[in-house]
Protein backbone atom coordinates (compact mmCIF):
# COMPACT_ATOMS: atom_id res chain seq x y z
CA UNK A 1 0.00 0.00 0.00
CA UNK A 2 1.35 3.31 -0.81
CA UNK A 3 0.94 6.45 2.07
CA UNK A 4 -1.50 8.89 1.99
CA UNK A 5 -0.08 12.50 1.08
CA UNK A 6 0.17 15.09 3.86
CA UNK A 7 -3.06 17.13 4.32
CA UNK A 8 -5.31 14.52 2.17
CA UNK A 9 -7.49 13.83 5.07
CA UNK A 10 -10.01 15.20 6.63
CA UNK A 11 -7.72 17.31 9.29
CA UNK A 12 -5.67 18.06 6.66
CA UNK A 13 -8.23 19.76 4.46
CA UNK A 14 -9.33 21.81 7.51
CA UNK A 15 -5.60 22.79 8.39
CA UNK A 16 -5.08 23.86 4.92
CA UNK A 17 -8.31 25.63 4.99
CA UNK A 18 -7.52 27.34 8.15
CA UNK A 19 -4.08 28.56 6.91
CA UNK A 20 -5.37 30.04 3.46
CA UNK A 21 -7.78 31.99 5.54
CA UNK A 22 -5.87 33.03 8.79
CA UNK A 23 -6.04 36.54 7.71
CA UNK A 24 -9.76 36.43 6.95
CA UNK A 25 -10.19 35.29 10.39
CA UNK A 26 -8.30 37.86 12.07
CA UNK A 27 -10.13 40.47 10.33
CA UNK A 28 -12.95 39.17 11.24
CA UNK A 29 -12.21 38.99 15.26
CA UNK A 30 -11.17 42.63 14.79
CA UNK A 31 -14.41 43.39 14.20
CA UNK A 32 -16.39 41.44 16.04
CA UNK A 33 -13.74 43.69 18.59
CA UNK A 34 -14.59 46.46 17.57
CA UNK A 35 -18.52 45.96 17.09
CA UNK A 36 -18.31 44.71 20.99
CA UNK A 37 -15.89 47.96 22.23
CA UNK A 38 -18.09 50.48 20.22
CA UNK A 39 -21.20 48.32 21.91
CA UNK A 40 -19.88 49.22 25.04
CA UNK A 41 -18.81 52.59 24.69
CA UNK A 42 -21.87 53.70 22.74
CA UNK A 43 -24.14 52.30 25.70
CA UNK A 44 -22.18 54.13 28.64
CA UNK A 45 -22.55 57.26 26.26
CA UNK A 46 -26.22 56.64 26.25
CA UNK A 47 -26.20 56.35 30.07
CA UNK A 48 -24.17 59.72 31.08
CA UNK A 49 -26.52 61.35 28.48
CA UNK A 50 -29.64 59.60 30.38
CA UNK A 51 -27.70 60.73 34.22
CA UNK A 52 -27.56 64.44 32.95
CA UNK A 53 -30.93 64.46 31.74
CA UNK A 54 -32.08 63.41 35.77
CA UNK A 55 -34.29 65.58 37.20
CA UNK A 56 -33.26 67.17 41.06
CA UNK A 57 -33.65 64.27 43.79
CA UNK A 58 -37.07 64.20 45.59
CA UNK A 59 -37.93 64.57 48.95
CA UNK A 60 -36.88 61.44 51.13
CA UNK A 61 -40.05 59.20 51.69
CA UNK A 62 -41.69 58.79 55.40
CA UNK A 63 -39.23 56.02 57.52
CA UNK A 64 -40.09 52.81 57.14
CA UNK A 65 -41.93 50.97 60.69
CA UNK A 66 -39.76 50.21 63.54
CA UNK A 67 -37.62 46.26 63.33
CA UNK A 68 -38.54 43.84 66.06
CA UNK A 69 -36.19 44.23 69.06
CA UNK A 70 -33.09 43.00 68.99
CA UNK A 71 -31.56 40.26 71.50
CA UNK A 72 -31.31 40.91 74.97
CA UNK A 73 -27.33 41.49 75.77
CA UNK A 74 -25.50 39.95 78.13
CA UNK A 75 -25.74 40.76 81.53
CA UNK A 76 -23.00 43.20 83.08
CA UNK A 77 -20.82 42.56 86.04
CA UNK A 78 -22.19 43.59 89.74
CA UNK A 79 -22.19 47.43 91.17
CA UNK A 80 -20.06 48.42 94.29
CA UNK A 81 -21.31 46.90 97.36
CA UNK A 82 -20.35 49.96 98.78
CA UNK A 83 -23.10 51.48 101.29
CA UNK A 84 -23.87 55.08 101.63
CA UNK A 85 -21.68 55.26 104.44
CA UNK A 86 -18.97 53.77 102.72
CA UNK A 87 -19.23 56.17 100.07
CA UNK A 88 -19.73 58.90 101.93
CA UNK A 89 -16.41 57.71 103.62
CA UNK A 90 -14.63 57.98 100.34
CA UNK A 91 -15.64 61.39 99.53
CA UNK A 92 -14.49 62.90 102.62
CA UNK A 93 -10.51 62.83 102.43
CA UNK A 94 -10.96 64.91 98.55
CA UNK A 95 -13.89 66.67 99.01
CA UNK A 96 -13.00 70.85 99.93
CA UNK A 97 -13.14 73.87 97.64
CA UNK A 98 -11.95 73.11 94.32
CA UNK A 99 -12.61 69.48 93.98
CA UNK A 100 -15.86 69.31 92.46
CA UNK A 101 -17.58 67.78 95.82
CA UNK A 102 -17.23 69.64 98.60
CA UNK A 103 -20.08 67.32 99.83
CA UNK A 104 -20.13 69.00 103.57
CA UNK A 105 -19.56 72.65 102.06
CA UNK A 106 -21.69 75.27 100.75
CA UNK A 107 -19.54 77.68 98.35
CA UNK A 108 -16.66 76.55 100.56
CA UNK A 109 -18.51 77.64 103.62
CA UNK A 110 -19.16 75.39 106.87
CA UNK A 111 -22.98 75.17 108.21
CA UNK A 112 -21.47 76.96 111.09
CA UNK A 113 -21.17 80.07 108.70
CA UNK A 114 -24.63 80.34 107.74
CA UNK A 115 -27.53 81.69 110.16
CA UNK A 116 -29.82 78.86 111.26
CA UNK A 117 -33.67 78.37 111.28
CA UNK A 118 -35.71 79.64 113.77
CA UNK A 119 -34.68 82.05 116.97
CA UNK A 120 -34.94 81.44 120.53
CA UNK A 121 -38.06 82.12 122.61
CA UNK A 122 -38.66 85.12 124.10
CA UNK A 123 -36.71 86.04 127.13
CA UNK A 124 -39.34 87.62 129.75
CA UNK A 125 -38.04 90.22 131.88
CA UNK A 126 -38.84 89.01 135.75
CA UNK A 127 -40.62 90.94 138.40
CA UNK A 128 -39.02 93.45 140.42
CA UNK A 129 -37.10 92.42 143.50
CA UNK A 130 -37.83 94.25 146.70
CA UNK A 131 -34.46 93.54 147.99
CA UNK A 132 -32.88 94.88 144.86
CA UNK A 133 -32.06 98.65 145.17
CA UNK A 134 -32.44 99.64 141.80
CA UNK A 135 -31.65 96.48 139.80
CA UNK A 136 -27.91 96.04 141.61
CA UNK A 137 -25.91 93.57 140.00
CA UNK A 138 -30.03 92.04 138.99
CA UNK A 139 -30.19 90.91 135.19
CA UNK A 140 -33.33 90.62 133.11
CA UNK A 141 -35.26 91.93 136.31
CA UNK A 142 -37.50 95.46 136.38
CA UNK A 143 -36.19 98.14 138.33
CA UNK A 144 -37.01 99.65 141.47
CA UNK A 145 -36.23 101.12 145.40
CA UNK A 146 -39.48 99.95 147.02
CA UNK A 147 -43.00 98.46 145.94
CA UNK A 148 -44.14 101.29 145.08
CA UNK A 149 -42.01 102.62 143.07
CA UNK A 150 -40.68 99.84 140.54
CA UNK A 151 -41.32 99.47 137.42
CA UNK A 152 -43.53 96.45 136.18
CA UNK A 153 -45.97 95.07 133.05
CA UNK A 154 -49.06 97.17 132.24
CA UNK A 155 -51.79 94.73 132.57
CA UNK A 156 -53.83 93.66 129.50
CA UNK A 157 -50.73 94.65 127.04
CA UNK A 158 -47.59 93.01 126.10
CA UNK A 159 -45.44 91.40 128.05
CA UNK A 160 -42.02 92.99 128.46
CA UNK A 161 -39.53 90.53 127.17
CA UNK A 162 -36.09 90.61 124.57
CA UNK A 163 -34.28 88.28 122.35
CA UNK A 164 -31.36 87.59 120.14
CA UNK A 165 -32.19 86.40 116.70
CA UNK A 166 -29.51 83.86 114.72
CA UNK A 167 -27.93 86.96 113.06
CA UNK A 168 -27.22 88.48 116.16
CA UNK A 169 -29.83 91.61 116.23
CA UNK A 170 -31.45 91.74 120.24
CA UNK A 171 -35.23 92.75 120.15
CA UNK A 172 -36.98 94.23 122.40
CA UNK A 173 -40.96 94.29 123.01
CA UNK A 174 -43.70 95.29 125.58
CA UNK A 175 -45.32 97.82 127.63
CA UNK A 176 -44.52 98.60 130.65
CA UNK A 177 -45.00 101.65 133.55
CA UNK A 178 -43.73 102.53 136.37
CA UNK A 179 -45.98 103.33 139.47
CA UNK A 180 -43.78 106.59 140.39
CA UNK A 181 -41.17 109.25 138.87
CA UNK A 182 -38.18 107.40 141.15
CA UNK A 183 -36.55 105.99 138.62
CA UNK A 184 -35.83 105.82 135.51
CA UNK A 185 -33.92 102.47 134.84
CA UNK A 186 -36.24 99.84 133.04
CA UNK A 187 -33.82 96.89 133.63
CA UNK A 188 -30.61 95.69 132.20
CA UNK A 189 -29.84 93.31 129.44
CA UNK A 190 -27.33 90.48 130.23
CA UNK A 191 -23.91 89.88 128.49
CA UNK A 192 -24.15 89.18 124.84
CA UNK A 193 -27.59 91.27 124.46
CA UNK A 194 -26.04 94.25 124.44
CA UNK A 195 -24.66 97.37 121.97
CA UNK A 196 -21.20 97.92 121.30
CA UNK A 197 -22.05 101.99 122.81
CA UNK A 198 -25.14 103.82 123.75
CA UNK A 199 -28.04 103.80 121.09
CA UNK A 200 -31.13 105.77 121.84
CA UNK A 201 -34.76 105.23 120.46
CA UNK A 202 -38.11 107.06 120.10
CA UNK A 203 -40.39 105.70 122.08
CA UNK A 204 -43.94 106.09 122.81
CA UNK A 205 -44.68 107.44 126.39
CA UNK A 206 -48.10 107.78 127.88
CA UNK A 207 -49.12 108.70 123.77
CA UNK A 208 -46.31 111.55 124.29
CA UNK A 209 -42.91 111.58 122.66
CA UNK A 210 -39.96 109.69 124.60
CA UNK A 211 -36.51 108.46 124.48
CA UNK A 212 -34.95 105.04 125.59
CA UNK A 213 -31.34 105.00 125.67
CA UNK A 214 -29.87 101.35 126.01
CA UNK A 215 -25.95 101.38 126.76
CA UNK A 216 -23.07 99.04 126.51
CA UNK A 217 -23.66 97.95 130.16
CA UNK A 218 -26.98 96.71 129.17
CA UNK A 219 -29.02 99.57 130.92
CA UNK A 220 -32.44 100.01 129.26
CA UNK A 221 -33.31 103.05 130.74
CA UNK A 222 -36.19 106.18 129.87
CA UNK A 223 -34.09 109.16 129.12
CA UNK A 224 -37.21 111.17 128.58
CA UNK A 225 -40.65 110.87 129.13
CA UNK A 226 -44.16 111.10 130.84
CA UNK A 227 -43.53 110.35 134.39
CA UNK A 228 -45.96 108.07 136.36
CA UNK A 229 -46.87 106.47 132.82
CA UNK A 230 -46.37 103.72 130.37
CA UNK A 231 -43.87 103.47 127.82
CA UNK A 232 -43.80 101.23 124.57
CA UNK A 233 -40.97 98.78 123.81
CA UNK A 234 -42.02 97.21 120.76
CA UNK A 235 -39.68 97.41 117.78
CA UNK A 236 -36.58 98.99 119.62
CA UNK A 237 -33.53 96.29 118.09
CA UNK A 238 -29.65 96.91 117.70
CA UNK A 239 -26.93 94.39 116.96
CA UNK A 240 -25.06 92.49 119.93
CA UNK A 241 -21.74 93.51 120.31
CA UNK A 242 -18.87 91.98 120.72
CA UNK A 243 -19.44 88.92 117.84
CA UNK A 244 -17.91 85.86 119.16
CA UNK A 245 -18.70 86.43 122.82
CA UNK A 246 -20.98 85.46 125.23
CA UNK A 247 -23.43 84.11 122.15
CA UNK A 248 -23.33 87.06 120.36
CA UNK A 249 -22.96 85.48 116.54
Amino acid sequence: MGEKEPGTGAAGVATQWIRQNVLGLVAIFIALSGTALATNVASDHAAQVAKSKRGPRGPAGPPGPAGSQGLQGVKGDAGSPDTGTDILGKLAPVDGSGSGLDSDMLDGQDSTAFATRGTEAWNLIAPHLSADFFCAGTIGRFCGVVTDCQWQNQGGSSIGAYLRDPLGFVHLRGIVETNAACVNDIFFLPAGYRPAATEAFAVSSSDAFGTVYVDSSGDVVLHAGSPNVWVALDGLSFRCEPSGSNGCP
